[in-house]
């Protein structure tokens, strides 16, 4: 079976800027194919054939035609962990978020160690207003991958949505020092320390984020900052 690279959603503004400019760097997103649990599909061409036409129609945003695909792989083949993942990402693309989080919910089940089943789980969730289960989800992603920025990042913006100005502070905090060349902890970070009377930490932060190519801290500058 071909391999399709898992996607990564969920990443807030810091998506919009993934390029070299601001050091973001996607995370290995290649499956590895000790991820497909052993059975013995039913008809492991047509499971490939439906897979393959499923992957294409997510590529191709036809999302309703992708999930038929990926169900009828999962009925041929129910071991197969990539097929619940790329349903999982069909139907968050469609706004059914909850079908997804039992989809990425398989995922992790089958496969305990797979940081991206976690991820999507937790932007699910998000998207649900579930912000404790969020970081619950992106807090398993760090202890399988203590390097993960981008899920420092996401779970200071749900602590921050909590209300834990500490907690998002310490978390955009880390996500900097694990990658210094990001604009959007920087931006993030100054809008905590805003928050807690730190103006002159937030304005050092903002002028950090514009440095690195965060047009919307310009505004912020001018806001609040002596120019």
């Amino acid at each position: 079976m071909s391999v399709l690279k898992f996607e990564v959603f969920g990443l807030h503004l810091w998506e919009q800027r993934r390029g070299d400019k601001n050091g973001y760097k996607q995370e290995d997103e290649r499956p590895s194919q000790k991820t497909q649990v052993k059975t013995v599909p039913q008809d492991p061409k047509l499971a490939e054939k439906y897979y393959n036409r499923g992957v294409k129609r997510n590529q191709l945003e036809e999302y309703d035609g992708a999930i038929e695909d990926f169900l009828k792989v999962i009925e041929l083949d129910p071991g197969n962990v990539l097929a619940y993942y790329n349903l999982g990402i069909a139907r968050t693309k469609i706004g059914e978020h909850q079908s997804a989080i039992h989809n990425f919910y398989t995922v992790i089940s089958m496969d305990p160690k797979n940081s991206l089943g976690y991820f999507q789980l937790g932007h699910a969730k998000e998207k649900l207003g579930d912000y404790q289960g969020a970081i619950e989800s992106y807090r398993k992603i760090i202890e399988l991958k203590p390097g993960s920025a981008v899920s420092f990042f996401n779970r200071g913006i749900c602590k921050e949505n909590l209300g834990d100005l500490q907690g998002a502070l310490e978390d955009f905090t880390k996500a900097i020092e694990i990658n210094p060349k990001a604009a959007m902890p920087f931006l993030h970070r100054g809008l905590i320390r805003v928050k807690m009377d730190d103006i002159s930490g937030a304005c050092m932060d903002w002028y950090t984020a514009n440095e690195l190519g965060a047009p919307e801290s310009y505004e912020l500058i001018k806001t609040y900052c002596k120019m």
